[in-house]
């Protein structure tokens, strides 16, 4: 009778300890997925930031604004890196200053979704990072990028994007 007891006890206290340790240690399981995500959209657009320098090292420009396949056509990049949060609705492409096609690819670029909450996490996570906008990394109201990195809301019309729309960017 007693070892029953001693196992139901055993079986009782494993299961508050796995509770314990999934309430600890849950958020810091999320923070490192937002870290991953953050870091692999940053390293997507450097290695597109880096093709476009490339190009402006050996061609003396680093080629139009608009979706960065001739980045590919000319051989900087096998292909384009995956827009990992978001591989289908997302975009990704190169703009200059202004925020337009019109000119030379001053910024590598990509869209996210507002209303997603792992593409928000991983914008904070950016900034938070590359310490833009506050201490928590929320994003700041821009009309143009702040800095040379990070993720930041369109505020007026950048390039004809709408308001309050997420971008995460990397300066060329």
């Amino acid at each position: 009778m007693s070892n029953v007891l001693i196992g139901i006890i055993g079986v009782i206290l494993f299961i508050g300890l796995a509770l314990a340790g999934a309430l600890f240690l849950g958020p810091r399981f999320q923070q490192s997925k937002n870290s991953s995500n953050a870091a692999s959209v940053t390293m997507s657009l450097d290695q597109m930031a880096h093709a476009a320098a490339m190009r402006r090292v050996t061609m003396g420009s680093a080629g139009e604004s608009g979706r960065g396949q001739y980045l590919v056509d000319e051989g900087y990049l096998k292909a384009i890196p995956p827009f990992i949060l978001d591989p289908t609705g997302g975009f990704y492409n190169f703009r200059d200053a202004d925020g337009a096609y019109a000119g030379p690819a001053a910024f590598a670029l990509a869209g996210l979704d507002a209303s997603n909450k792992t593409h928000m996490a991983a914008c904070r996570e950016m900034n938070r990072t590359l310490k833009v906008g506050d201490a928590e990394g929320n994003p700041p109201s821009a009309t143009t990028p702040p800095g040379s990195a990070g993720c930041f809301l369109t505020s007026g019309s950048w390039g004809g994007l709408p308001d309050g729309l997420p971008i995460v960017f990397r300066r060329i």
